[in-house]
C-alpha cells in the first residue's frame, strides 16, 4: 500500500489560517489567487532591496520577473506544487489587505 500519491494534497492546503488579532490589526493567511497580481507585483518591486539578496538569480531582469504579467505562471506553479503537497503558498493579509506572501 502506498501512503504517498502524486495527487495527494497537503493537509493544510488550501485552508486559510486565522484571523488573529494583533496590535497592528487582524492577520490572516489565505491561499494565493490569480487576482493577487497587482498587489503582489507592487510589493515585490517595492521590497526589491530586501528580497533580491535571498532570491534565486536568473537571466530575467527583476522588474520583468515581478511584473503583473508574470504572476499567472508563478501563481499556477505555486498552486500546482501545493496540490502535490510540496509547498504551502499563502498571502498575508492585514485587515483584509494584501501585505505579503509566505511560502
Amino acid at each position: 500500500m502506498t501512503i504517498w500519491r502524486s495527487s495527494a494534497q497537503h493537509p493544510g492546503w488550501p485552508s486559510s489560517v486565522g484571523p488573529l488579532r494583533v496590535a497592528a490589526g487582524v492577520i490572516r493567511l489565505r491561499p494565493v489567487r490569480l487576482r493577487d497580481a497587482p498587489q503582489w507585483s507592487r510589493a515585490r518591486l517595492a521590497d526589491r532591496s530586501n528580497l533580491e539578496p535571498y532570491e534565486p538569480s536568473t537571466e530575467v531582469d527583476w522588474i520583468a520577473r515581478h511584473s503583473i504579467s508574470s504572476w499567472p505562471a508563478i501563481c499556477a506553479s505555486l498552486r500546482s506544487e501545493a496540490r502535490k503537497g510540496r509547498m504551502l503558498p499563502y498571502v498575508i493579509e492585514l485587515d483584509g489587505q494584501f501585505c505579503g506572501q509566505l511560502t
